[in-house]
């Protein structure tokens, strides 16, 4: 119950202190100094994170019940640290391995991001974890690194940046994600479009992956 009280005063917060939520960001370069391109303040951070993790609650919960064995199709498109662009559609079909990871099966050799990140599994569960116990919106830590997450939100699509931090603050990749957060779709939750950005061991490059689910509706 204090969660809950606790995230409609922020979304007080934020109703009050703006007249439309949706932040630009700039391109951020791997390879360079961090600098935040948020202008979110603290409250909308917290909004933001609260609702990244109830949609990705929501679709696991969806996937487990509803939709597995159905069909997904995915356009892809890489970039090598070559330069050398590849492209291709594929179509995978949702599967559950062991209790609660799911993943997309394709017959397809090359790279695609078959791991579905939910609440509880991938690069949010952790996060996710603390987040709707309403203990902590930080950042997640590491050893080495830090993931720094940064939102936007436009229409129905919320956008999450993670970005991987070395020690010392430079930019080692960035996984761009576009997911629906409207809990009225079908596929509330489900990530519309991701990006994956890392430095090459020529610093003037900069390897590319894209995957854009076809036909959510």
């Amino acid at each position: 119950m204090k969660i809950i009280q606790r995230l409609f005063f922020l979304l007080f917060i934020v109703a009050c202190g703006q007249q439309a939520v949706t932040p630009t960001m700039d391109i951020l370069v791997v390879g360079s100094a961090f600098e935040s391109t948020s202008d979110l303040v603290l409250a909308e951070q917290q909004v933001y994170a609260y609702s990244l993790c109830s949609a990705l609650r929501s679709k696991r919960n969806m996937m487990v019940m509803n939709l597995l064995q159905q069909e997904f199709s995915f356009e892809l498109e890489e970039v090598d640290c070559h330069q050398i662009n590849y492209s291709t559609s594929i179509k995978t079909e949702l599967n559950k391995v062991g209790n609660e990871q799911m993943i997309f099966v394709a017959d397809y050799k090359k790279n695609y991001q078959s791991l579905i990140d939910t609440d509880r599994n991938g690069v949010f569960a952790n996060f996710c974890q603390k987040t709707l116990n309403g203990n902590d919106f930080s950042d997640v830590l590491t050893q080495n690194r830090r993931i720094k997450f940064e939102y936007s939100k436009e229409d129905s699509i919320l956008s999450v940046d993670v970005i991987q931090l070395s020690a010392s603050d430079v930019v080692e990749g960035i996984n761009s994600y576009k997911i629906i957060s409207d809990p009225d779709s079908t596929y509330y939750g489900f990530t519309t479009s991701y990006i994956e950005k890392k430095s090459c061991l020529d610093p003037q490059k900069t390897y590319s992956f894209s995957q854009t689910a076809l036909s959510l509706n």
